[in-house]
C-alpha cells in the first residue's frame, strides 16, 4: 500500500512539474460561456417624426431585476452611432428599472450588458441595431 501511495504521489508530482503553470491554470478554469441574450428584457424605442440628426432613443429593461441576485445590478450601455460612441453605467433595482434616453445620429447600435451589483457576473447581454424611424 505504501508503495502504491508513493507511486501516485510521484505521478502527480511529475504531471505538475512537467505542466507549465499557465497550462495547468487553463485546464482548471475553462473559459466562461457567453452570457445569454437578454431577449425581451431589454427593448429600445424611438419617437417617430424626429429630425434625422439628433434623434432620441429610449432603452428600457422590463423584468431585468427578476434575473439578478437580490433583484439589483448594473446595466452597461454603449450607443454607437454615426458620430461616436457614448457609454452609460446605470444601477437597476425594482424601484429604479432600466430607463435610459440617449441622443443619437443616424443608425445606432445599442449594446447592453447586465451584471450583478459587484460586476462579477454578466447575466445577459444584447445588441440592438436601430435606424432612424
Amino acid at each position: 500500500m505504501r508503495a502504491f501511495c508513493a507511486g501516485i504521489i510521484a505521478l502527480v508530482a511529475a504531471v505538475l512539474i512537467s505542466t507549465p503553470a499557465s497550462a495547468s491554470a487553463d485546464l482548471l478554469l475553462p473559459p466562461p460561456p457567453p452570457p445569454p441574450d437578454c431577449g425581451e428584457r431589454v427593448q429600445a424605442y424611438a419617437r417617430t417624426g424626429q429630425p434625422v440628426n439628433a434623434w432620441t432613443v429610449r432603452v428600457t429593461g422590463p423584468g431585468l431585476t427578476d434575473i439578478l441576485p437580490g433583484n439589483a445590478g448594473k446595466a452597461f450601455l454603449a450607443f454607437d452611432d454615426d458620430d461616436a460612441t457614448e457609454t452609460r453605467e446605470v444601477f437597476v433595482d425594482p424601484s429604479h428599472p432600466l430607463n435610459v434616453f440617449a441622443v443619437v445620429n443616424g443608425t445606432v447600435f445599442i449594446t447592453v450588458s447586465v451584471t450583478d451589483v459587484n460586476v462579477r457576473r454578466t447575466y445577459c447581454a444584447k445588441t440592438i441595431r436601430f435606424a432612424h424611424p
